[in-house]
């Protein structure tokens, strides 16, 4: 499944949007910028679960970079 993403300027093009995505047969869904960046960092955090396990010692001297 692929997904678009287009930033409406206002409720009324929220609705439009929306409207236009039900009447071709597609799922949409309004969610705010704070919402879209919790969902991006979630990935993030899912794709980083995947990576082999690291030491503290080399998490603390990333992070002191």
């Amino acid at each position: 499944m692929d997904t678009v993403v287009i930033k409406a300027k206002n409720k009324s093009e929220i609705k439009f949007w929306l409207e236009l995505a039900k009447k071709t047969g597609n799922k949409a869904k309004a969610i705010n910028t704070e919402e879209l960046e919790d969902t991006a960092l979630a990935v993030l955090i899912e794709k980083g679960m995947k990576t082999p396990d690291v030491s503290r010692d080399i998490v603390m001297k990333t992070l002191r970079k």
